[in-house]
């Protein structure tokens, strides 16, 4: 079990590293669920300054409230669009946090214009600064968390700052009653506190995602990022015509590696052929582990790119020769199948059937090559 500081430590890492590909897909994923969940939101939040008008005796309250509320509306609606787009854009997670943190701090700050008293001990209107933090773990990126809570905290100190600068007689109405610098206090506390829980649960998230869709042996995303990331890609391709290639790359004779020299070296033999290859990758390409000594190579380019990137690693792999226990050295090489999209499908099924039987004529070539067409 690990202990305290190697938790901290890993959190460290994790708070300032950028996530992987799979973090970033289910990202985006939560992203576009915030997105349906703010205009969802925004429209209760309309209920808040009728109940005020209906209920209460805070007329400027109400309507600082609708004001803020209606405006929010409109850029929800802005935000749910860009969420549609493919691709969807980098930055898009941030500035949807910004935007939401930044009506907050203005509904706060028409309050404090019209009602000091009102903008200092509003509960309701500030109550939504741990509403916006929390739902950053949705986008399961603990540096849009960060974000967000640096940005609360900033916005509501200023707010704060400037109430506190406005005369003591401001500071008092019957309705609210007096604001306390005591109080301001304990809430940009909580704002922190608000913030680090975010940020623990964002990171046990990623974990869970980690331990359930990685190799632990190679480190390699496994067949749960297959099934759940591959067929977004082969979406985006149809979507904006770009080309993507699926290639099964199969580690020749390995079994025979195990059978003579035992199963740890044949996982540094694995380890060894995946940093050749994955040292190798281009942007734009990855490499999963989907079996024993089976592996999948995904690249967005067209099949003579992948093919000459195949090639490529293949001789790389061919010319690296692994170091046994007894100080000898052994060649490794791959077979490899390769498929397109559109060439020879338009679904992960398709292009893995097709990958595979392209795989099937490489090893009955006598390995160690790569195949992309069926002969005539």
């Amino acid at each position: 079990m690990a202990t305290f500081g190697e938790h901290l430590s890993d959190f460290y890492r994790a708070a300032k590293s950028k996530p992987d590909g799979l973090m970033l897909e289910i990202g985006a994923g939560g992203e576009s669920l915030v997105a349906y969940a703010r205009v969802g939101i925004v429209l209760l939040l309309l209920l808040l300054p009728l109940a005020s008008t209906l209920f209460s005796d805070a007329p400027f309250e109400s309507s600082a409230g609708a004001i803020g509320v209606l405006i929010a509306l409109l850029v929800s609606l802005y935000w749910l669009k860009l969420t549609k787009q493919e691709p969807r854009p980098r930055w898009l997670s941030f500035a949807t946090t910004a935007s939401d943190i930044t009506s907050v701090s203005l509904v706060l700050l028409l309050l404090i214009m019209v009602n000091p008293s009102a903008g200092g001990n509003s509960v309701v209107t500030w109550l939504c600064y741990p509403l916006c933090i929390m739902t950053t773990a949705l986008r399961n990126d603990i540096r849009v968390t960060w974000f967000a809570g640096g940005l609360a905290m900033l916005q509501f100190g200023l707010l704060m700052g400037y109430l506190f600068g406005l005369s003591s007689e401001s500071l008092f109405s019957v309705e609210y009653g007096t604001v306390e610098l005591s109080n301001a206090i304990q809430r940009m506390i909580l704002l922190a506190i608000f913030t680090l829980s975010t940020a623990l649960i964002v990171y046990r998230m990623q974990r869970l995602v980690k331990i359930s869709g990685t190799d632990n042996l190679t480190g390699l995303h496994n067949r749960m990022y297959l099934n759940e990331h591959v067929p977004r890609l082969i979406e985006a391709a149809k979507k904006n015509g770009s080309p993507l290639c699926l290639a099964i790359i199969d580690l020749d004779f390995f079994k025979a590696i195990n059978d003579q020299h035992g199963h740890q070296v044949g996982d540094r033999a694995l380890k060894h052929a995946v940093t050749v290859i994955r040292e190798r990758l281009q942007p734009g390409e990855s490499l999963l582990r989907i079996g024993g000594e089976e592996f999948l190579y995904v690249g967005k380019n067209s099949p003579d790119m992948a093919r000459l990137q195949l090639e490529s690693l293949r001789r790389a792999l061919a010319d690296s020769h692994f170091r046994l226990d007894d100080g000898s050295s052994k060649q490794i090489t791959f077979s490899a199948g390769l498929s397109a999209y559109p060439q020879h499908g338009d679904s992960l099924s398709l292009l893995l059937k097709a990958a595979d039987g392209h795989l099937r004529l490489a090893k009955q070539g006598g390995r160690n090559r790569i195949v992309t067409e069926q002969p005539l």
